[in-house]
């Protein structure tokens, strides 16, 4: 038996040769059916074992996904927290953040749109597409350009820019 690391499919093919051998004795056969039983078996024990360990690795680096897609959400969570803090703080205070090449946060607010009464609204509003929708964005453009329409109204909401 040779020091090099022998695949199964080898091993297996000579228990295979070794049983058909017309050249050896019955006792060279069980001598050397012996030997390759036992390299065998050693393979097996060697493969159980790297099997297992890939089994404990999959289930550590699954235990590790959902504790980082955890960590993820909570910090998803602290950073929407993070900007509702500086608007409080910049309506508490009634001033602005100073802007600086350190500090890019601005506060801006940003037109959204709020539909009241949907079924007041023109159709020159609606965009066909399969079924027939609000164009929302031409609704706040005209909104914006102090355009009245009927069932709509614009909310200014605080948005944090530069984080």
């Amino acid at each position: 038996m040779s020091d090099k690391k022998r695949t199964f499919i080898e091993i297996a093919s000579d228990i295979s040769l070794t049983k058909e051998s017309f050249e050896l004795t019955e006792k060279e056969i069980d001598e050397k059916l012996g030997e390759l039983y036992w390299e065998m078996a050693r393979k097996e024990d060697g493969v159980h074992f790297f099997y297992d360990s890939l089994s404990k690795k999959i289930d550590m680096a699954t235990e590790y996904k959902a504790k980082i897609d955890n960590a993820i959400k909570k910090m998803q969570y602290t950073r929407r927290r993070v900007k509702q803090i500086v608007i409080d703080a910049r309506e508490e205070s009634d001033s602005m953040p100073s802007y600086s090449d350190f500090n890019p946060i601005k506060i801006v607010e940003r037109a959204s749109l709020q539909i009241i009464e949907e079924e007041r609204i023109p159709k020159k509003y609606y965009t066909e597409v399969v079924t027939q929708k609000l164009d929302k964005d031409r609704i706040l453009k005209d909104l914006k350009e102090g355009k009245k329409v009927p069932g709509c109204d614009i909310i200014k909401k605080p948005y944090v820019r530069g984080l």
